[in-house]
């Protein structure tokens, strides 16, 4: 079964995924987060998650900088 484009545009990743994503250390995306340079996460209480389109969107962000 297909996932519809409405409901993987909500698909929310933790800080683990972020960093596997990403192909980072927490410590590096905890410095990144700090200083504004990846999408804010979204807070459920205390949880950090980040829309999964907002990663994707940063990481080809950065490769075409270094294109």
């Amino acid at each position: 079964m297909a996932t519809s484009q409405p409901f993987q545009e909500l698909r929310l990743v933790n800080e683990r995924q972020f960093c596997e994503l990403a192909d980072i250390c927490r410590a590096h995306l905890h410095n990144l987060v700090k200083s504004g340079s990846v999408p804010a996460p979204i807070y459920i209480g205390h949880a950090k998650r980040w829309r999964l389109t907002d990663i994707e969107a940063w990481i080809n962000s950065l490769s075409q900088e270094t294109h």
